[in-house]
């Protein structure tokens, strides 16, 4: 068998990259950045061993690259941990940042997911803001968060946080107000309640993701308010309870995904008060333009909505508060709060005539009727 004997002919970077480039396009393993450095470093390249020897070792070492990251990453996988509140805090304390109440008994960590079950979480009944230190925070049914700062517009902050049937309660004392930010906020099918007896709650995470319904209680001096991007599912619901107020303020984007013809994503019970700012989007399909569809995305007959001046509809221009879609097809009425398919030209035109004819018809019943 003849050995094979590495070239010691140099060639520039710019021969070499036309030799890896060609190799990257026509070989069978794809080479990362970082691999394709290493060789210029490290390997002297010809044309000949680029064509015959290199797209063979390459992909070898393409091989066992991906090889040694996947067992990397089962290997650090393995090492995740859930780890549950095993019991709620009690009047003054907190597990939000100690190992209380925890099922390993140490304060939330980076590594580790933090399941919450039971009533309730609770915040530190302190000064300041404060950070959860857990990958992620997850409030299923019968599991509850509870805020207890002493602090006016104090921030918790969450990263990937996910309430799926749980409940937020703002108990600060004196009616403080709080806010959450995070990097994402998911409301899950299962949905959540916010409870807003004791101050008003903001929740500014990046993103906020809503499958479920919000269902907000409290009193009429308290508000819910979005400043950051939201997107309501399908499924996704704000229902404003008896009293509480509501808000999307200037520096939130909210998408509707929207769905069956009927669906209504935004209502209240008659009394609350509504303050819609920012920009509404929605998300539509080929199936949703059928000659009848409408959603309501503000139940204008439940709240009592006010459009601010930095209110917007993305690809809509509005005249005199009717917002219609740059390609003519759909409408947003703000004082119905509805969006609804334009009719077109035909099919309106076919209305016409139709009525047209039922008039004819009934003009002919009356004039033989006459004597």
């Amino acid at each position: 068998m003849k050995k094979e004997v590495w070239p010691s002919i140099h060639y520039s970077r710019e021969q070499q990259s036309t030799g890896i480039s060609h190799f990257m396009h026509h070989g069978e393993q794809k080479v990362s950045g970082a691999l394709v450095t290493a060789l210029y470093e490290f390997i002297p390249l010809s044309k000949t061993f680029m064509k015959h020897h290199l797209p063979s070792r390459l992909g070898l070492l393409a091989r066992s690259a991906v090889a040694l990251s996947s067992f990397a990453a089962c290997t650090i996988a393995s090492h995740a941990v859930t780890v549950t509140l095993t019991t709620g805090d009690a009047l003054g304390e907190t597990s939000f940042d100690s190992g209380l109440h925890w099922s390993d008994s140490t304060p939330p960590s980076a590594a580790n997911d933090y399941v919450v079950a039971v009533p309730s979480l609770r915040t530190p009944p302190a000064t300041g803001n404060f950070t959860f230190g857990g990958n992620s925070l997850t409030l299923n049914t019968g599991g509850g968060l509870l805020t207890k700062t002493t602090t006016p517009a104090s921030t918790f902050t969450i990263n990937n946080f996910t309430v799926d049937g749980g409940s937020i309660q703002n108990a600060n004392n004196a009616g403080i107000a709080s806010t959450f930010n995070g990097n994402s906020l998911t409301v899950g099918a299962s949905g959540a309640t916010i409870q807003l007896n004791n101050g008003s709650l903001a929740f500014a995470s990046t993103a906020t993701l809503v499958n479920g319904t919000i269902a907000v209680t409290g009193v009429a001096a308290n508000t819910v308010s979005f400043t950051g991007a939201v997107a309501f599912g399908t499924a996704g619901k704000l229902s404003l309870g008896v009293t509480p107020s509501g808000a999307l303020t200037a520096t939130s984007v909210a998408t509707f995904d929207i769905g069956t013809s009927g669906t209504t994503y935004i209502s209240g019970n008659g009394t609350n008060n509504l303050s819609l700012n920012g920009t509404f989007n929605f998300t539509l399909g080929p199936e949703d333009f059928v000659t009848g569809n409408s959603w309501t995305i503000v139940s204008g007959g439940t709240v009592n909505e006010t459009y601010g001046g930095t209110f917007s509809i993305g690809n809509f221009t509005n005249n005199s508060g009717i917002w219609t879609s740059n390609d003519g097809n759909y409408q947003f009425t703000q004082l119905t709060g509805v969006l609804s398919v334009v009719p077109e030209p035909g099919a309106f035109a076919m209305t016409l005539g139709g009525l047209g004819m039922l008039l004819g018809i009934q003009r002919t019943r009356r004039a033989r009727h006459v004597v």
